[in-house]
């Protein structure tokens, strides 16, 4: 076995909430629960923000969750193919605790879909997917993906009044209940396949679609670069994630894991434990040390680590 990756074979839906929390990538800035792009708020997703708190109500006061920036579906001659919705012909979830990559590869049968996730260590404000999708049937396929605002909360909502705007950058702003902290996420993607384009918003987010015909053997990636911004960071949180997330693009989806592999590198040289003994106690310390690693506010001199 591998002492420096987590993987899980297989779906269950009642280990959801378990495996966001074990799967996680984090920078201290944010921090992506382990769910795969499609998921809605029964698998729990999040991208929690840190030192962002709100009340609603009068129920516990807890962290903001920002919009979705990394959300997808795929839909396959009109049906959606989702865990929880269509049936796997395999699944398989990976941690690499070394680089803080998640890794999702699962098979649909008809079309298999993979994706390589971080949250980026080189620039806290951002995180980025490579999603590709390999078609094992000719039929019509239909790539959503934009910012999605139905977020899961424990003692939410925490954000209204949101704002849309769309290009070639996607953008969702809105304001805390209590503080009226203005939370702004924004996307652009990068594709490798020619498609119709749809833009469009509802009361569940902003998105771009993609559609076009594919046949068996058909690869097709699109890289994915989310940005989160507060009124806690700027000034004008929109226009520094709409801009980040342009720079990202520019840099490539390989550049910018190199980068974020570049920083991990260092915060294992500084803090890695070695241990000599079975390979699922290294494991073990490993992972204990990746989830401390990632949460630790580097961004910031005035926070500790969260409980």
């Amino acid at each position: 076995m591998s002492v420096w990756s987590l993987v899980k074979t297989g779906y269950n839906p009642d280990e959801a909430a378990a495996d966001g929390n074990r799967f996680l990538c984090a920078n201290g800035y944010m921090g992506i629960r382990g769910t795969v792009e499609e998921a809605g708020p029964e698998a729990f997703p999040a991208v929690t923000l840190a030192g962002v708190y709100d009340q609603y109500q009068d129920r516990w006061r807890e962290p903001v969750n920002a919009p979705n920036g990394l959300f997808v579906q795929v839909f396959f001659n009109g049906q959606l193919l989702a865990l929880g919705r269509a049936e796997p012909v395999s699944h398989v979830l990976k941690l690499d605790l070394r680089h803080g990559v998640f890794q999702r590869r699962t098979d649909f049968g008809r079309v298999a879909v993979q994706s390589d996730r971080f949250v980026s260590m080189d620039a806290c404000h951002l995180s980025a997917d490579l999603y590709q999708i390999v078609a094992a049937e000719t039929g019509e396929l239909e790539l959503r993906t934009g910012i999605c605002t139905k977020i899961w909360d424990i003692n939410g909502p925490h954000l209204f009044g949101y704002r849309f705007s769309q290009g070639e950058t996607l953008l969702a702003e809105a304001e805390t209940g209590e503080k009226k902290i203005c939370v702004a996420a924004a996307q652009c993607v990068s594709t490798d396949f020619d498609a119709e384009e749809i833009l469009n918003q509802n009361e569940t987010g902003i998105y771009r679609t993609f559609r076009c015909t594919v046949r068996p053997g058909d690869q097709l990636s699109v890289a994915i670069f989310a940005s989160v911004y507060t009124s806690l960071d700027t000034d004008a949180p929109g226009t520094a994630a709409q801009q980040l997330c342009l720079s990202a693009r520019e840099t490539a989806f390989s550049g910018c894991l190199r980068a974020h592999k570049k920083v991990w590198q260092q915060i294992w040289q500084d803090s890695e434990i070695t241990l000599d003994g079975p390979d699922e106690a290294i494991l073990a310390v490993h992972a204990s040390q990746y989830h401390l690693n990632s949460i630790a506010p580097r961004h910031a001199d005035n926070m500790s680590i969260p409980a």
